[in-house]
């Protein structure tokens, strides 16, 4: 799946600033995943054999440490992407095995009929935000996830 995103040669999002370049590999990463049944569950823990994807980490390091983040603190903040990214996929796969087709168990009627909204009011009311708007959520988290990272980049 990682091989075909990063053969075309050039690294995704390398002409961008890093903050842009992060979010788009994070973006990249999440719509492979995507691309295929249950893709997040597959290639979370993949050991990775293959040189040439090597530059999938090479790349974001780099851009990180060139922006001025150590070499630890740029290892943390791509990797708290690509966790994000992982595991938001898994959450959003359990739901949509593939994109538009949703899990009968997670019914958003359903589930509201077996959650009493007098005794748990903001867990009835989370449904729609939890099992919808993948899209915007996503992009939400990792916006939330770069801004702590440019300002820890500015605290040092």
């Amino acid at each position: 799946m990682l091989r075909d995103v990063v053969s075309g040669g050039e690294p995704v999002a390398a002409g961008l600033s890093w903050p842009d370049s992060l979010a788009e590999i994070g973006r990249t990463l999440r719509q492979m995943l995507l691309g295929y049944r249950d893709g997040a569950n597959l290639f979370s823990g993949t050991y990775l054999t293959d040189q040439t994807l090597l530059t999938a980490m090479e790349f974001p390091l780099r851009k990180l440490t060139d922006a001025g983040f150590s070499v630890r603190d740029a290892i943390r903040g791509y990797f708290t992407v690509y966790s994000y990214t992982i595991g938001f996929t898994i959450e959003e796969q359990a739901v949509f095995p593939r994109p538009g087709e949703r899990r009968p168990q997670y019914d958003l009627a359903k589930r509201a009929e077996r959650i009493d909204p007098d005794e748990f009011p903001l867990t009835a009311a989370a449904g729609e935000e939890i099992f919808a708007g993948y899209d915007e959520r996503f992009e939400h988290g990792l916006q939330l996830i770069i801004a702590g990272l440019e300002h820890s980049l500015h605290r040092h």
